[in-house]
């Protein structure tokens, strides 16, 4: 059975670079899984598998290093401003400013077919 997007059109298949150059040593980004949620619910309680469903686009991605989860990014429709995605980004104090970052969101916009925007959950530190 193939997916669809929210267009109707084939659903893009995108399993997000693992290992790119730039990426920290032994760090990768993923479909996030349920083994990953509940390996994290108290670091990141906002994060949630991948739920590919067809018609409305939302895809949650996990960044790992060294095989555990150090941050996530998870795209929501926005239902105040139809035909957007807002973004939920968290990621943990020793990997900020590092390239996983950069792979997160690349992963969201690479299955996205709408635009996005960024939600902070956190503060960010000074």
């Amino acid at each position: 059975m193939s997916q669809m997007n929210d267009s109707g059109g084939a659903a893009p298949s995108v399993t997000p670079p693992i290992n790119e150059p730039g990426l920290p040593t032994g760090a990768t980004v993923r479909p996030a899984t349920d083994a990953d949620v509940h390996a994290v619910a108290d670091a990141f309680p906002d994060m949630q598998r991948d739920r590919w469903r067809g018609g409305d686009n939302r895809r949650s991605f996990a960044a790992l290093a060294d095989g555990h989860v150090v941050g996530h990014c998870r795209g929501i429709d926005n239902v105040f401003h139809p035909g957007t995605r807002t973004l939920v980004f968290e990621i943990d104090d020793a990997h900020r400013g590092t390239d996983l970052e950069d792979q997160l969101l690349a992963a969201q916009i690479a299955v996205s077919t709408v635009p996005l925007t960024v939600k902070l959950t956190r503060d960010t530190p000074p």
